[in-house]
């Protein structure tokens, strides 16, 4: 067998590069650009963002001594964290020591948040990230910064107001880049290089569950695969759901996706666009998806039909206008849109041999069913080529 001219297994890569084992020389490298955040899933099965980020731009996020914050009326810094005690709205906790902030820049922000009264709000570098928010947990975002002041505070939401909670793990770093690469490792111990479309999630809060209709929710029971904070969802018997509608109108084609576990061999009813669909817990962390065409804007999970789970774990909800799941997308308070992955530029015309080669093709389709891929090299007719196809018809 003739060596070959170039192969991907795949190797190597750093933002905008995907590197070929083979020519060693550089020229059968790809490009590669996304410009938006993405996940995967690594090889320890949880889910990671895939992106380079700069520096801690926060001092003292963890609050490890009490210092570099000008703390307001009703806030202290203890134990390593940051008290709020009926805190009014125009008194803030306000990091100080932070270098200054750039205008037009993207900026991803952290902060942990428990035992919340009232409503607070998180300024970061001009912008009100979190406004008039009770939600705890984790949070994490992007901002584009309009402000120069490098200033990050913490507030009561509404005037007048007050606001009681514990913070800790206030970061804020720099987004270098989002055009890194994503070796997945969803359905094996070895990765491959994901390569999708872009696709929103139309879910407006993947991971919090607090404003929901129906089933009694616990926030913070677990910890998820992205190693965040996971909710408790309890039904107290058959014919109950908890729902949320979401922007998406009937007769649309959709997908609805998130991570659960449960009691293995109990079932539960999710529905993608208003459409039921049935799923068994395997007893682990898994991500159930289905797809529909929707009959109303609503997504949910529910007891009906005889579904027998009445307790079990839910994040990392998802709703997309797609025929098939893509790679979770983290929301807060907004719906967010993954851009498409592309990979380009792979060799010249010298790079590969004119009389024989060698062609290698591992790959897996992320949709089923509807129309046949087929993936060819030939010479511009059907009587000279060679292809692997994935067919038209399920499985």
């Amino acid at each position: 067998m003739a060596t070959p001219s170039l192969a991907m297994i795949p190797s190597g890569y750093k933002a905008s590069k995907v590197y070929s084992v083979l020519p060693e020389s550089g020229v059968g490298d790809f490009t590669f650009s996304r410009g938006s955040n993405a996940t995967r899933v690594n090889k320890d099965g949880l889910i990671e963002e895939v992106l380079e980020l700069g520096e801690e731009l926060v001092i003292n996020g963890g609050f490890d001594t009490d210092s570099d914050w000008t703390k307001g009326t009703g806030w202290s810094i203890s134990d390593g964290k940051v008290i709020a005690t009926n805190a009014p709205n125009l008194q803030r906790l306000q990091n100080s020591g932070n270098d200054a902030s750039v205008i037009g820049k993207t900026y991803k922000y952290s902060i942990s948040v428990s035992n919340v009264s009232g409503a607070y709000s998180l300024y970061v570098f001009g912008v009100y990230t979190l406004s008039s928010s009770s939600t705890e947990g984790t949070i994490e975002g992007y901002v584009t910064a309009t402000s120069t002041n490098g200033t990050v505070f913490i507030a009561a939401a509404t005037s007048g107001g007050l606001v009681s909670a514990t913070i800790d793990n206030v970061s804020v770093k720099e987004v270098i880049s989002f055009d890194l690469p994503r070796l997945d490792y969803t359905d094996s111990s070895c990765p491959s290089l994901l390569l999708e479309p872009q696709s929103t999630n139309l879910v407006e809060y993947s991971n919090d569950f607090s404003g929901l209709s129906g089933g009694f929710v616990t926030p913070n029971y677990g910890i998820s695969p992205e190693g965040l904070s996971a909710s408790r969802v309890l039904f107290t018997g058959a014919n109950q759901s908890m729902s949320s509608g979401t922007s998406l109108g009937t007769g649309v084609v959709c997908n609805f996706s998130a991570y659960v576990k449960g009691v293995q061999g109990k079932t539960i009813k999710f529905a993608a666009g208003g459409v039921d669909i049935s799923h068994t817990f395997s007893g682990e962390w898994e991500r159930l998806s289905g797809s529909a065409t929707s009959i109303n804007s609503s997504w949910n999970f529910n007891t009906y039909g005889g579904a027998t789970a009445r307790d079990f774990q839910v994040c990392g909800t998802q709703l997309e206008e797609q025929s098939y799941s893509t790679s979770y997308i983290p929301t807060n308070g907004a719906i967010a849109t993954r851009l498409a992955d592309v990979c380009t530029d792979a060799g010249t015309s010298a790079t590969f041999n004119d009389s024989e080669g060698v062609l290698y093709v591992n790959t897996a389709t992320l949709q089923e069913g509807v129309t046949e891929k087929i993936i060819s090299l030939s010479d511009g007719t059907t009587s000279n080529n060679i292809y692997f196809s994935f067919s038209g018809t399920a499985n």
